[in-house]
């Protein structure tokens, strides 16, 4: 391998590698996912899924959506959408055990 055949191998690999999150980023997407768990509290009011299995469900349902986003290729609004609605479901789930009432 040659010297300009190796810089390009370790180019690439540094070109992959994940970017700093700004602080400013992470608060709003705490603000986006408490935003729309509010907006589904609003939609379903404020009663605790019963089950782990019905959480599991409701989980696996947004998860299966998630990945017919990101196997159409969608826009990376309707992937954000999807990722939302997983962390909804799953601080749902969450308050839900907390509040006592997942049964079992």
């Amino acid at each position: 391998m040659t010297d300009k055949e190796d810089d390009s191998v370790v180019t690439q690999k540094v070109s992959w590698q994940r970017q700093r999150i700004p602080d400013f980023h992470w608060k709003a997407a705490v603000r986006e996912c408490e935003d729309k768990l509010m907006y589904r509290v609003g939609q379903k009011g404020p009663g605790t899924l019963v089950s782990s299995h019905e959480i599991l469900g409701i989980i696996t349902e947004e998860y299966q959506e998630y990945i017919e986003e990101v196997t159409m290729n969608s826009p990376e609004e309707a992937k954000v959408q999807e990722l939302l609605d997983i962390a909804v479901a799953a601080l749902f789930g969450v308050a839900s055990f907390r509040a006592g009432g997942v049964q079992w």
